[in-house]
């Protein structure tokens, strides 16, 4: 008898919003999280061995601890809509030049207008009999948006749900018709000034959920969202441009050392002062172009690495810092903004 075995070119990841905690979406086949290179999830029992006095050396009972459903999914940026949930935020305006869309960071899980629903992510290998997994509850933990020099950007995030249920009723798979955004057409700025020579930038942000249980099941209770945090990663030669519309690798130094840039020592007293941070991705100006801004208020610089080389033709930098809020915009803080041009 010939044996089945699925493959990834056959698979496919969809998602719905949950009307309610414990009450799945129904994902449909155009429901794409985004273009997805990987996927994967974890299902753990957690079971808990029992042993007791005179019973000898091995254990003799096995009862169910808390049921762990956990995944990870890594994407060719295509479509920045799937953030919304990423962010813990609410999207709104039209995706124009005039009323680009947003994400507003809000500040909890739930059903209400002003809240962000939980997902239903359905997770389909097609074959003779289609494998698929439906898990309902879930909920995006921490994410991370990455470039590098010359390549697509891209977006990977870590999620946790309340249930997984198998079925062999597959979707038929609607992919993203757009092209991956790319790093070549991308601009960074810092204080309203382009940080020059990047060759590789990282945003990650932690939703910190809270994930508990209650006497009764072995499922997750509705996970509750917590401290939000952004943290930044910048690879860039070390230069000395010191034009008023350029920050240098020295610039970036004198910013880690003591917050300004045009510090020669490093601080030995607080009052750092944030500096506004915008990550731009545009694919042109013609009709149909997409142009993609991540913006922050208050960037600080932690550290600054060097790394010396007899081989080397350029010496590079690693600086690392963290944002404590996306940019407020009209009363609301919108780390992320897009459109089309028309």
């Amino acid at each position: 008898m010939a044996k089945t075995v699925y493959n990834g070119f056959g698979t496919y990841l969809i998602y719905a919003e949950d009307t309610a905690f414990g009450t799945a979406g129904v994902p449909a086949g155009g429901a794409y999280v985004d273009k997805t290179a990987t996927t994967s999830y974890t299902i753990t029992n957690n079971l808990i061995r029992v042993h007791g006095i005179g019973e000898g050396r091995d254990a003799t009972k096995v009862v169910s601890g808390g049921l762990d459903v956990t995944g990870s999914t890594e994407t060719e940026f295509t479509d920045p809509d799937f953030l919304q949930y990423c962010v813990i935020g609410l999207r709104t305006g039209a995706g124009t030049i005039a009323s680009p869309h947003q994400i507003s960071e809000v500040e909890a899980l739930g059903y209400a207008a002003t809240e962000v629903n939980t997902l239903t992510l359905e997770v389909g290998a097609t074959g003779t009999t289609a494998d698929v997994m439906t898990f309902d509850g879930a909920a995006v933990n921490s994410w991370t948006l990455s470039g590098n020099v010359d390549e697509s950007v891209k977006m990977n995030f870590d999620w946790v749900c309340r249930q997984g249920t198998s079925s062999t009723s597959s979707e038929t798979y609607v992919p993203p018709a757009n092209r991956p955004l790319v790093w070549t057409e991308s601009t960074l700025t810092l204080g309203g000034e382009t940080v020059g020579e990047v060759t590789a930038f990282e945003i990650t942000s932690e939703n910190n959920l809270g994930i508990y249980r209650t006497m009764g099941s072995r499922l997750i209770n509705q996970p509750q969202a917590g401290v939000r945090r952004y943290d930044f990663s910048i690879t860039a030669k070390l230069h000395s441009d010191d034009a008023a519309s350029t920050v240098s690798g020295t610039e970036l130094r004198s910013l880690a050392m003591a917050g300004d840039l045009t510090s020669v020592a490093c601080a030995d007293i607080g009052g750092w002062a944030g500096k506004a941070l915008s990550f731009i991705i545009s694919e042109g100006g013609v009709s149909g172009d997409r142009v993609v801004s991540f913006k922050f208020e208050n960037a600080f610089i932690e550290s600054f690495n060097p790394t010396f080389a007899t081989e080397d033709s350029t010496i590079e930098v690693s600086v690392a810092g963290f944002f404590l809020a996306g940019l407020e915009d009209s009363g609301s803080k919108v780390p992320i903004e897009w459109y089309t041009v028309a």
